[in-house]
């Protein structure tokens, strides 16, 4: 007994370890111990989600007891940041810069906000403190030169954009480079930094810059193929790794389900079941969870729990007319067309205006060769506004391409080329649409306008060898 209690702290001594660990704690952060600090600040959590409300009250409790923690006050900044709260966070991340310099995120994350908040000043003084901490972090330099392009500091952008290409980060420096030299006029080194890039990385963005240099410098044949693979309006991204740590610090039930959809979108599908079952646990009748969680389950191959989690979710929402789309679409996938068919139908019962149902129930209908009514549905989906139209006229088009109506079939493919000019499919099945038809210099001029455009040359060539066969006077250059 008497071992016992020699081992045993006092209360006394306890104060004392805690008021050792706290100046332990400053002195790891790099804050002096007579350093003045704030309190944090603090957000309004009267109509927040009790969640966000109790994780930010522990936080502040922790930070009480802790002040010179960077750490804590870095968590709270991203607590802020990621619910949506980006004043309070900035003030945080400032508050975590303070007590330690020497840390890259607090800089880093705080230079975004700034950005956004239109503070460009500010967020190029915190993205330069971020690099001096870490020169290798190559998003940084990537930010700076778009920050210092939109203030028109064109040599410094060129700088801190070839910074970044000597730590490698290819068309993400490439483009932002181009986009420098576009501003001043000087086409011919838009031409250098991204040609490179063009093959390799055919997105729309590098064309759109090689377009707006190739018309000035008298390419117009050049231009015109550019400004068609550069149509879609889709800006470059590149990977952030800095960014995506806030995300831990979702709080709140609907915050966390756009979260998981956030993941799911980004085809990162065990995360995203992870936090999906989490909140099953939550709310298990929500009508939106039940749809993303049987998007993941699919997505993980886990085919029975994907139905068993629909037919739940019919069973709980019977008018909730997407639960019968996305159940008919895994048994159209798994082989049951005419169970598919039958939930597509009991869908448009409820929301005949539903473009995605139409695109499913054509695709089924299509397999079965049931082809005017597949044609019927597939019209239907462009009519209330599907984003896949390229893809729906493909499909119509090959319908009629089958049934040999070639005036139907070219009408189709000519809207998938016009529609994507990049889209192999169309141009083979167009060019073979248009021999089928005997318009064969059209078919060689729809050619030659494919092999510009860079189509795989192996996919074109039965069809440069089937308009040699049809008309021996036609002599189509090879691709």
């Amino acid at each position: 007994m008497e071992k016992k209690q020699q081992y045993r702290p006092s209360v006394a001594a306890g104060v004392g370890m805690t008021l050792l660990l706290i100046l332990l704690l400053a002195s790891c952060n790099g804050a002096p111990r007579s350093a003045s600090i704030d309190e944090p600040t603090l957000i309004d959590v009267t109509d927040v989600d009790s969640e966000l409300a109790e994780s930010v009250a522990e936080t502040i409790e922790l930070i009480d007891a802790t002040p010179y923690s960077s750490s804590l006050r870095g968590r709270l900044a991203m607590m802020y940041e990621v619910n949506h709260f980006p004043s309070e966070a900035l003030v945080m991340y400032e508050q975590a810069a303070l007590l330690d310099p020497k840390e890259f995120s607090w800089w880093y994350l705080g230079a975004l906000i700034e950005k956004k908040q239109g503070d460009f000043d500010a967020a190029l003084a915190k993205i330069q403190q971020a690099i001096a901490v870490d020169p290798g972090y190559v998003p940084a330099y990537l930010h700076q030169g778009n920050w210092l392009l939109e203030q028109n500091r064109y040599d410094e952008a060129v700088a801190a954009f070839n910074e970044a290409a000597s730590l490698g980060a290819g068309s993400p420096a490439a483009v932002g480079l181009a986009q420098v030299y576009l501003r001043q006029e000087n086409f011919q080194s838009v031409i250098d930094v991204l040609t490179p890039y063009a093959q390799t990385l055919p997105h729309p963005q590098i064309w759109r810059l090689l377009a707006a240099a190739y018309a000035p410098l008298g390419f117009q044949q050049e231009a015109e193929v550019a400004r068609a693979l550069g149509q879609k309006a889709i800006p470059l991204l590149w990977l952030d790794p800095i960014t995506q740590r806030p995300n831990k610090y979702v709080r709140g039930f609907g915050r966390r389900l756009a979260y998981a959809q956030s993941l799911l979108s980004a085809e990162r599908y065990a995360e995203a079941l992870r936090e999906l079952e989490r909140l099953q646990a939550i709310r298990p009748d929500d009508e939106i969870l039940i749809n993303n969680l049987s998007v993941a389950y699919d997505k993980t191959g886990q085919f029975d729990k994907a139905v068993q989690t629909l037919e739940r979710g019919i069973d709980l929402a019977p008018n909730q007319f997407r639960f019968y789309v996305y159940l008919g679409d895994l048994l159209y996938r798994a082989g049951g067309n005419e169970e598919a068919i039958d939930l597509f139908n009991r869908s448009l019962q409820i929301n005949d205006r539903n473009a995605e149902c139409y695109e499913r129930l054509g695709s089924v209908l299509m397999r079965l060769e049931r082809f005017s009514e597949a044609i019927s549905a597939f019209e239907k989906a462009i009519e209330f506004g599907h984003s896949n139209v390229a893809g729906i006229r493909l499909r119509m088009g090959t319908i009629q391409g089958y049934k040999e109506k070639w005036e139907e079939a070219i009408h189709q493919f000519s809207q998938v080329v016009r529609l994507e000019p990049g889209n192999a499919d169309g141009h083979v099945f167009l060019l073979h649409a248009l021999v089928g038809d005997d318009r064969l210099q059209e078919a060689d001029t729809a050619l030659q306008w494919a092999i510009r455009l860079g189509i795989d040359s192996q996919s074109l060539q039965p069809v440069v060898d089937a308009i040699a066969q049809k008309n021996g006077q036609v002599d189509p250059q090879s691709p």
